[in-house]
């Protein structure tokens, strides 16, 4: 066995093609905030009709979630009309109603919680679940989905930003061997808006460590009118807190999007545990467009995927995926399914087949491997601090794979002209011009 220190590698480009994750994989989609700025008509049903119909059509989604802030608010039942009725012509039904459509769920925001609300929004979503705490039936509720628990919770029932019946959360959790996916309107961790659980940290927290504490992975939200993606922390980081839970604010439905610069927990909120952006959008200071966006969300026996695509424009709809991330599992595909940059806090690996080239970007803790007889070429400076395995055909780095352990086994190929962390060789290191220990 040798061992070679940081590295700077040399390589070669080809392009190619596989297969996608494993048959029992099945996805669901999230967008929050599809409300219009005005009473008339209440919704962005421009917004809410090129979402509709990109996941209906083309994303293979077991149902939608949507967390919060549908309409605008001030005239609730025709409102609420519009929106069924623009989400149905566009192949959605509500919850658990009759009928073909694709299901959607929804929790209220604060724009559907005024004085005399309450009574419009049970009229018009009286097919969603019923099983939630006495007093919040059809408002907060839970359902089963494969592998799945999904949990959405009403944070406007009593005090507002709040949850108000951990008990009944603790009830459905309890046993539970599912995933756990839990979606409400207000972040856990201010990005934008002040107001949000952390007014509350003590009621927040519970609620977080009841989903910590039965394997929940993302909480779901919106309020602040942009997509943001958070690694979140049980405790500080200095305390050995968990760093395995995720934000995701999912709020680019329709409403007027909003500027993040990406700084978490900020004015009244900065003593709060720590966040970890991974990906935000609407920041126009540093040239990040706004975009209108939802989330699809890939499960499997162990692996939690999360996409985000997004459109800068409703009049000419282009919709391109903005970010990935791995959340758990191993994601397995090659350079044609696993595209653009990733966040990865867990395992990829790439089995090419034929050659090909993954120009993207991927961070986090997780790991590559790299499997199949052709060559994978990563192109990209990317940043993940996983090890990396080369077990079958050849790993090509052009680009920079600073923070990995590379480890070459027998039957694997390391070549190229990037950077590495170091080498471990069982195999074959080709180095295009040269290799430098």
């Amino acid at each position: 066995m040798r061992s070679l220190k940081p590295a700077a590698l040399i390589l070669i480009v080809l392009l190619a093609a596989h297969s996608f994750v494993c048959a029992e994989s099945w996805n669901f989609a999230v967008v929050g905030d599809t409300r219009s700025n005005s009473v008339t008509p209440g919704v962005n049903t421009d917004a809410v009709n090129a979402i509709a119909t990109d996941i209906v059509n083309n994303r293979n989604c077991a149902f939608l979630l949507i967390p919060g802030d549908l309409t605008y608010g001030g005239d609730f039942d025709n409102q609420f009309q519009v929106f069924k009725d623009t989400a149905s012509a566009a192949g959605l039904k509500v919850g658990e109603a009759g009928g073909s459509g694709l299901p959607y769920y929804v929790v209220r925001g604060n724009h559907e919680s005024g004085a005399g609300d309450l009574a419009s929004w049970q009229g018009a979503f009286g097919d969603l679940p019923q099983n939630g705490p006495a007093g919040e039936e059809g408002l907060t509720y839970s359902f089963t989905y494969e592998n799945a628990l999904v949990i959405g919770v009403d944070e406007y029932i009593g005090t507002w930003h709040t949850v108000n019946d951990q008990t009944w959360i603790d009830g459905q959790l309890a046993g539970n061997t599912r995933h756990v996916f839990a979606f409400g309107h207000d972040p856990a961790y201010r990005a934008g808006h002040s107001d949000c659980l952390a007014d509350d940290k003590a009621n927040r927290d519970a609620f977080l460590t009841s989903l910590y504490n039965a394997n929940g992975k993302i909480y779901f939200c919106g309020h602040d009118h942009m997509t943001a993606l958070a690694r979140v922390y049980e405790k500080s980081p200095a305390s050995g807190g968990s760093q395995d839970f995720y934000q995701a604010l999912i709020g680019g439905g329709g409403a007027p999007l909003t500027d993040f610069n990406g700084t978490y927990n900020s004015g009244s909120h900065s003593g709060d545990y720590a966040v970890t952006g991974l990906y935000h959008d609407s920041d126009t200071t540093h040239s990040i467009p706004y975009h209108y966006a939802y989330a699809v969300i890939t499960v499997n026996d162990d692996l939690i995927w999360m996409k985000i695509y997004g459109t800068e424009s409703l009049t000419t709809i282009s919709w391109q995926l903005l970010y990935s991330l791995v959340v758990s599992g191993t994601l397995q595909g090659d350079s044609s399914t696993i595209t653009g940059d990733f966040a990865n806090d867990s395992g990829i690996t790439f089995t090419q087949t034929n050659d090909g080239s993954y120009a993207g970007v991927m961070s986090g803790a997780g790991g590559l491997a790299k499997e199949g007889e052709g060559t994978l070429t990563l192109s990209g400076t990317n940043t993940y601090t996983g090890a990396t395995t080369v077990n079958a055909g050849a790993l090509s780095v052009t680009g920079s794979c600073a923070g990995s352990d590379v480890t070459v086994n027998a039957g694997g190929i390391l070549k190229g002209t990037g950077t590495v962390k170091s080498i471990t060789n069982n195999g074959m290191v080709q180095p295009g011009n040269s290799v430098v220990p």
